[in-house]
């Protein structure tokens, strides 16, 4: 009877090492089987996250082209706006006598709607180029300007340096609108 006893505890060890057995390569194969798709899934992710970021950067390329479109459009205007101050201002440096309550409330007219315009125009990411002092005296940037005219250069300036702008130019972001009209120094 013990024999029995110990041929059956016998076949149950042998039952469960078996079970065991079956069980660990269960295991091993649904690992196997899991890692497949593990990677299938972090591939997925990242095919993911790469095509997010591409339409975000196309978003942000359409939306610079449209405001560049529209830039372009009102940048006419926008010169006429800067001619019309330009010719006051040269009037009342000359002391022109027409200095009348009109004239004034004209040139007030002008030069506000000339701010509203260009406020918005920088709202929307539009940057001047040429304004200021931030061209002249500098190197010419070829990449931002186109030179239409060359001088003689003048006692502290060097050859290649902007010496007025004729045009202001206009980019967004990265993308020129229109590139400044300047006057470029030369020595001889």
């Amino acid at each position: 009877m013990q024999q029995q006893q110990l041929k059956q505890q016998l076949a149950e060890k042998q039952a469960l090492a078996a079970v065991a057995g079956a069980a660990q390569r269960q295991r091993a194969a649904a690992a196997r089987d899991a890692n497949p798709l593990a990677k299938k899934i972090a591939q997925l992710q990242q095919d993911f996250d790469n095509a997010r970021k591409r339409a975000a950067d196309e978003k942000a390329g359409v939306t610079a082209a449209a405001v560049a479109d529209v830039a372009s459009k009102l940048l006419p205007l926008l010169d006429s706006f800067d001619a019309a101050l330009a010719a006051q201002q040269q009037l009342q440096q000359q002391g022109s006598a027409d200095a009348s309550p009109e004239a004034e409330q004209i040139h007030t007219v002008y030069t506000g709607l000339h701010n509203q315009l260009l406020s918005f125009l920088k709202s929307q990411g539009v940057t001047v180029i040429g304004e200021g002092d931030d061209v002249e005296g500098h190197p010419f940037d070829p990449a931002h300007m186109e030179a239409v005219m060359r001088q003689p250069a003048p006692a502290g300036a060097a050859d290649g340096d902007v010496l007025r702008v004729l045009r202001k130019g206009y980019a967004v972001g990265e993308r020129l609108v229109r590139p400044a009209l300047v006057v470029v120094a030369y020595e001889d």
